[in-house]
C-alpha cells in the first residue's frame, strides 16, 4: 500500500506542478487589441508558456518525491512569483508545501494517533488529520459534562414515574352497590381518582364477591351487565389505589365511607375532607352538608342531577379544595404543630 501512495502521491505532484503554470496562462489572457492595432504575436506568448512549464517540470524532478528534502528556492517559485498575481502564487506555494510535508510524514499519516495522543502534536508534525475516534471521544466527554435537565433528573431518581405525572394532590369517589338480606350494607362497585387539574387517574369496576341485593342505580349508576364486563378483582384494584394515593394528599367527600369500602387507611395529616373541613360545614348547625350543595353554592356547578359519577365528584372535591387551599393549609399547619406540642409535652 506503501508503494502504490508513494507513486500517487508523485503523480499528484507532478500534476500540481503543472496546474499553476496552466491557471496562469489561462487567466492572464492578453487584452483584446484596440481599433486599429496590430494583434500580439501569438509566438511569443506561447515561448513564453513553454519556459514556464519546462521550468516547473525541472522544479518538480529536482527534488524527488519520498526524500523529504523540499527545494528551499526552486526556479517554478520564482517563474510564478514574476509572472502570475500573489493570489495565485501563495495558493501554489501553500499547496506543495502541504504535499512535501505529507509526503515527508508518510510513516505519521498511515498511522493515525491513539485516543490518548494528543491531536496538536500530530497536526504540527504534518499529519494535518484528526483523529475521528478522537473527536468521538471529546463528543462523549462534552456531553456527559452538560448536567441533565432538571425533570430528566427527576424522572430518574423517582421510584415509581407514575408520581411524578399524578402530581402531590388526588381527589377519589366511589360507588356502591348494597348487599346484604335488605340491601343495607354497603360493597365498592366503582372507584375513581383524578389528580390535581381533574384529570382522570384511575376508574375501575369492581366484581362483588358477596350477592349483591340492591344496586343502587338510580344514584350509583352500576348495572349487572357492566360489573359483568368490566368488573375487576377487589385485591387489585385496592391494590393500585393504595399505590396510587400512598404519601400524596387525598381529597373528598366523606372520605371515611371510600377508604372503609377499600379497607384502606391513610394518614390524617394527608387528608382533605370536604365534609369535616369547618368553613364548608354548615354556618349554624355545624353539620356536614352534601357535596352538591357546596358545588352549587361554592362553585356554581350542577351535579349530581341524576345517577352519580364518582369522576364528576371526585373532580367536584378537587375544585372546592382548591378554592380553600390557603386557608385549609393553614389550618392544617397548625393542627400539626398544636399535636406535635402535645406529645412533646406527654414525653416530658
Amino acid at each position: 500500500m506503501a508503494s502504490g501512495l508513494s507513486s500517487n502521491w508523485k503523480s499528484l505532484a507532478k500534476t500540481l506542478g503543472k496546474k499553476p503554470a496552466k491557471s496562469s496562462s489561462s487567466r492572464q489572457r492578453p487584452s483584446a487589441p484596440a481599433p486599429g492595432e496590430a494583434p500580439a504575436d501569438d509566438g511569443s506568448a506561447a515561448q513564453a508558456k513553454r519556459h514556464r512549464t519546462e521550468d516547473t517540470q525541472d522544479s518538480s524532478t529536482a527534488a524527488p518525491a519520498g526524500s523529504g528534502q523540499p527545494s528551499a528556492a526552486s526556479p517554478a517559485h520564482d517563474s510564478l512569483a514574476s509572472d502570475t498575481p500573489a493570489a495565485i502564487v501563495s495558493t501554489v506555494k501553500r499547496d506543495l508545501g502541504i504535499l512535501e510535508s505529507l509526503l515527508t510524514a508518510k510513516s505519521s499519516f498511515l498511522s493515525p494517533p491513539s485516543d490518548d495522543e494528543d491531536t496538536d502534536n500530530v497536526a504540527s508534525s504534518g499529519a494535518g488529520v484528526a483523529n475521528p475516534a478522537r473527536k468521538r471521544k471529546r463528543a462523549t466527554e462534552s456531553a456527559a459534562a452538560i448536567p441533565p435537565l432538571q425533570s430528566e433528573t427527576k424522572y430518574a431518581k423517582a421510584a415509581k414515574p407514575l408520581r411524578v405525572l399524578i402530581g402531590k394532590y388526588v381527589a377519589m369517589d366511589c360507588e356502591m352497590v348494597g348487599v346484604g338480606a335488605e340491601g343495607t350494607q354497603s360493597a365498592l362497585a366503582r372507584v375513581s381518582i383524578v389528580n390535581f387539574h381533574g384529570h382522570l387517574i384511575l376508574d375501575a369496576y369492581v366484581t362483588v364477591d358477596e350477592p349483591i341485593t340492591d344496586f343502587r342505580t338510580h344514584v350509583s349508576g352500576i348495572r349487572a351487565e357492566t360489573l359483568r364486563r368490566l368488573g375487576r378483582p377487589f385485591k387489585d384494584v385496592q391494590k393500585e389505589v393504595a399505590d396510587i394515593i400512598k404519601d400524596r394528599i387525598l381529597v373528598g367527600h366523606a372520605l371515611k365511607n371510600d377508604l372503609g369500602a377499600l379497607l384502606l387507611s391513610h394518614p390524617l395529616r394527608l387528608l382533605r375532607d370536604t365534609s369535616s373541613f369547618k368553613p364548608l360545614r354548615h354556618p349554624k348547625t355545624g353539620k356536614a352538608q352534601a357535596l352538591r350543595k357546596l358545588a352549587q353554592e361554592h362553585l356554581g356547578l350542577e351535579i349530581q342531577t341524576g345517577e352519580h359519577s364518582p369522576v364528576e365528584d371526585a373532580r367536584a372535591a378537587m375544585r372546592l379544595y382548591q378554592k380553600f387551599r390557603k386557608d385549609w393549609e393553614s389550618t392544617v399547619q397548625r393542627r400539626e404543630r398544636r399535636n406535635a406540642e402535645e406529645r412533646l409535652i406527654k414525653a416530658t
